[in-house]
């Protein structure tokens, strides 16, 4: 066991803990699952459901949007195989993975402005990103980034659908709708707070009240509205030393400084930002967990 106490809490819903879990819990960190959202599937017209065939790139806000949209594809259609015309557009590796894992897209047709290391071919990264002075001025993981990697491609995209949730941002959609291309959204889930069991809620306050202070991920800013609302109502204490936060975008650290502020339950924070992948989250984890740090 590593020579540190501190509890690592992940938050993200469903089994997307699993990997990065194992990994921690392999290096000798206590683990926590406390998921501050819940996915649920909206109810589907699957006779009016858009096919990739219609369209000249489909974008995944997520890897549960991926599983969602190719679950009722193959509902639909018997024999279902991603067209080899239509691009498949994500904004992070995780979710270009779930892409790739799911054994229907070809590594081609993959646009993602994060490194996959070995995921892609070389042919499909040459396709899939923008060369290093073209770079966007974003962390890399967000609209913002992937707006600049289809730059090239635009020339290309007449239709586009776009497969999220019920609420997040429309801004990548306003881009492509200003350059004269057409953009259909399916919504196919919501994402609701999460209540904890009384089980996890023990072992949170736990974790807070140690003296070394647990290192909490949150990947967006609902799942941060979420997880401080399950916290005020476990924990009694006004402030909490030694928390560490770590987020997956410059947008959701903001976020959460201010609701941190707001709440008065926190007392100078450590907000780290880390790439979504597991490889990023977990050295980042591992640094803030070094005893240097809280000892």
């Amino acid at each position: 066991m590593p020579s540190h106490s501190r509890t690592i809490i992940l938050s993200r819903p469903g089994d997307k803990n699993l990997g990065l879990m194992a990994r921690l819990q392999r290096a000798g960190h206590a683990v926590l699952v406390a998921p501050a959202l819940e996915l649920q599937p909206l109810p589907l017209d699957a006779a009016a459901l858009p096919l990739p065939n219609d369209f000249d790139l489909v974008m995944f806000v997520s890897g549960y949007a991926v599983s969602c949209y190719l679950h009722a594809c193959k509902a639909r259609v018997a024999d279902f195989s991603w067209p080899a015309t239509t691009w498949a557009a994500c904004v992070g590796a995780a979710t270009a993975s779930a892409l790739l894992d799911s054994g229907l897209i070809p590594p081609g047709c993959v646009v993602c402005p994060e490194p996959l290391h070995d995921t892609l071919t070389s042919a499909a990264v040459s396709v899939a990103r923008c060369s290093a002075d073209e770079k966007p001025a974003s962390f890399g993981n967000d609209s913002e980034a992937l707006w600049q990697t289809l730059q090239p491609l635009l020339p290309r995209l007449k239709r586009v659908l776009i497969v999220r949730g019920e609420t997040g941002r429309d801004w990548l959609a306003r881009q492509l709708n200003a350059s004269g291309i057409q953009v259909r959204v399916l919504k196919m889930y919501r994402r609701l707070p999460a209540l904890w069991t009384p089980d996890v809620r023990q072992a949170v306050v736990l974790a807070f009240n140690d003296p070394a202070g647990p290192v909490t991920v949150l990947t967006s800013r609902e799942s941060v509205d979420a997880f401080l609302d399950n916290l005020v109502r476990a924990i009694s204490a006004p402030f909490l030393e030694r928390a560490c936060f770590v987020v997956i975008h410059p947008r959701v650290a903001d976020h959460l400084q201010s609701a941190l502020q707001r709440s008065g339950m926190v007392l100078n924070p450590v907000v780290k930002l880390s790439s979504p992948g597991d490889d990023a989250l977990f050295q980042v984890i591992s640094e803030l967990s070094s005893p240097a740090l809280h000892s």
